[in-house]
């Protein structure tokens, strides 16, 4: 079995194949943690995601197993939507949203244009570097962003 993580603070996305075997080792490091730590895991913030095509009877199993209620893919981790396929170049228009957003609240009028260089270089644009590190992002939408950063220079 191959056993991946994410690790963030406290957030934990922990990634399997979706087999029944697999159930005991996820069982084990939830167990684990709470004698290393002494510490509960509340099961109340757990989720299970699983893909679209496995079959329910194996769904049920697994979540009864884990005692999880079962949530559906695709899902946002930390801001970043996590999907077993590439997303779309329609679904990424939250992204250029977001920075349009961010330029509703800045006083254009009031900044000089260095200064409003200086913001889109140091805020603004940090947005969609965040994004290329962690997913892949098509053209257009990167194009859609220039045009709303060149609209506030």
């Amino acid at each position: 079995m191959q056993l991946s993580h994410l690790l963030f603070a406290d957030n934990l996305l922990i990634m399997i194949e979706a087999l029944e075997r697999n159930v005991k080792v996820i069982q084990d490091c939830l167990h684990d943690f709470q004698e290393i730590t002494n510490q509960k895991v509340n099961t109340a913030k757990l989720e299970l995601f699983l893909p679209d095509w496995i079959e329910p009877r194996l769904a049920s199993q697994l979540s009864a197993r884990l005692g999880l209620s079962v949530a559906k893919m695709p899902f946002v981790y930390l801001g970043v939507p996590i999907s077993r396929r590439r997303v779309s170049v329609k679904e990424h228009g939250w992204l250029v949203e977001q920075v349009a957003r961010k330029l509703d609240g800045w006083k254009r009028n009031y900044l000089p244009q260095a200064g409003r260089l200086t913001l889109l270089n140091a805020v603004l644009l940090a947005i969609p570097t965040y994004w290329l590190g962690c997913l892949w992002v098509p053209n257009t939408t990167l194009e859609a962003i220039n045009r709303v950063a060149r609209g506030f220079l």
